[in-house]
């Protein structure tokens, strides 16, 4: 991914997206020492913190944005 720039790759899983720049985005430092880890096909996954991702999606604020929150919450309910 030349220069910074974004994608958003569709997988069996469903789609990921690869986000260089985004105003907001915390250092890279930060995302990591704040990630969540998983594992996937065996293969160790680290993902942005809901947290950060919720708060970055709050300050787009679209229709899409405010879903996924909606959704990431729900996500969060079923882990308690």
């Amino acid at each position: 991914m030349f220069k910074g720039s974004n994608a958003a790759v569709l997988t069996r899983l469903g789609q990921v997206d690869v986000v260089q720049a985004l105003p907001g985005l915390p250092d890279w430092d930060r995302l990591v020492a704040e990630s969540e880890h998983y594992e996937v096909d065996a293969l160790p996954v680290a993902v942005i913190a809901r947290s950060t991702l919720i708060a970055l999606k709050q300050q787009r604020g679209s229709h899409l944005d405010l879903a996924d929150i909606e959704a990431i919450r729900m996500l969060d309910r079923l882990d308690e």
